[in-house]
């Protein structure tokens, strides 16, 4: 609308003030009367041209109005840049929609200066024709106007063009801040994962250590509670106290139970009651000895055989010999010195006769041994490794 009007105007004015050209053959001479009636015609085209220039007078006033307007539209625009640019740092969130709509905004801002250019240049062209059918140059004002206009234009497309750099470093800058986003979330992520990792490796390690320090914790408790029954269990076999309790304690503590243990709950000979013990023992088997040799021949060797039956006499001192008297005087000297197994090694040279009489006394030096073999592998399995 506003570049119709500045075409009436242009045409109008050019119109009401173009001179008639000199030279013209109805200026002069004898083509007065025409001249008159043709200056009739110019008055009333005058009047008309004048009514053309305040309108052409109006029109400038709009198009300065218009450039007015088209500078505050571009300091608005130099501040809606400035706020844009302000809000570039925000922009990565939402920098698809963001990008999508700055492609709507070039192109409808390409649009329209592609629009004003075609109108800038319509109007130059129709100024160039009224100015060339007037016969006449281009009104100054008109130009100058057209001027301010291609000025102005030319500034838009200037300033959009820095817009638009603007604009393609802001997106080229979104998307190294998204793309560093993006690495810096993958980071996060390893971190937590690895973070995850390491705690859940931390807590199995330190839930791993805690058990076994407890079934360390649990095993020396056990292994002390052996150790003190072992230490009952020596101190019974010593004073010949009750096995039983001490039995029944290892079997609740998980322990296998020897047989020579389990079999001796009322207790076993202490040392000391066998070797008080042992020379009556022994008498009972030299007599059961004696008595099954055949007798003397001679008869000093009779008497001298019923007196020992009689009194039991014996050696008491360890003397060489196999026959019973040597062997339990051997024995009994062996006895005293604590060796068992020795003790029951040389018992077994006995005769027949001699063993049955000393099987009370033997059973009971055997169970002691046995006891006390089977307490050694006791203690020796309990012992710290």
């Amino acid at each position: 609308m506003v570049v119709a009007a500045l075409v009436a105007a242009a045409v109008g004015y050019v119109a009401g003030r173009a001179p008639l050209p000199a030279g013209w053959p109805w200026a002069e001479g004898p083509a007065a009367g025409r001249i008159a009636g043709l200056e009739a015609a110019t008055a009333a085209a005058g009047a008309q041209a004048g009514a053309a220039g305040a309108a052409a007078a109006e029109a400038g006033r709009a198009l300065a109005a218009a450039a007015t307007e088209a500078a505050e539209t571009g300091a608005a625009r130099d501040r809606a840049a400035a706020a844009l640019a302000a809000r570039l740092d925000a922009v990565e969130a939402a920098a698809p929609a963001t990008a999508s709509r700055l492609d709507a905004l070039a192109a409808a801002q390409s649009a329209a200066e592609a629009a004003a250019g075609a109108a800038a240049r319509a109007l130059g062209e129709r100024i160039a024709l009224l100015s060339a059918a007037a016969g006449g140059p281009p009104d100054p004002a008109l130009t100058g106007a057209l001027d301010a206009l291609r000025a102005a234009l030319d500034e838009a497309a200037s300033a959009r063009a820095g817009l638009d750099a603007r604009l393609a470093a802001a997106e080229r800058q979104a998307g190294a801040t998204a793309a560093t986003v993006a690495t810096l979330a993958a980071t996060m992520a390893d971190l937590r994962t690895d973070v995850a990792d390491a705690a859940a490796a931390a807590r199995a390690e330190a839930e791993a250590g805690a058990a076994a320090l407890r079934a360390a914790a649990a095993a020396e408790v056990r292994a002390a509670a052996l150790r003190s029954t072992l230490a009952r269990l020596d101190q019974a076999l010593n004073d010949g106290s009750p096995l039983l309790p001490i039995v029944e304690a290892l079997a609740a503590a998980g322990v296998s139970v020897p047989e020579a243990l389990a079999a001796a709950g009322p207790g076993v000979a202490t040392l000391a009651a066998l070797q008080a013990d042992f020379p009556a023992a022994a008498r009972a088997a030299l007599a059961a000895a004696r008595a099954a040799r055949p007798p003397p021949e001679g008869l000093a060797d009779r008497l001298g055989a019923w007196v020992a039956a009689q009194v039991g006499a014996r050696s008491t001192a360890p003397r060489p010999g196999d026959d019973p008297d040597a062997v339990l005087a051997r024995a009994e000297a062996a006895l005293r010195g604590g060796d068992l197994a020795a003790v029951l090694s040389l018992l077994d040279a006995l005769p027949a006769p001699a063993e049955a009489a000393l099987a009370p006394w033997r059973q009971r030096a055997e169970a002691r041994r046995a006891a006390l073999a089977a307490a050694t592998d006791l203690a020796a399995g309990a012992a710290p490794k």
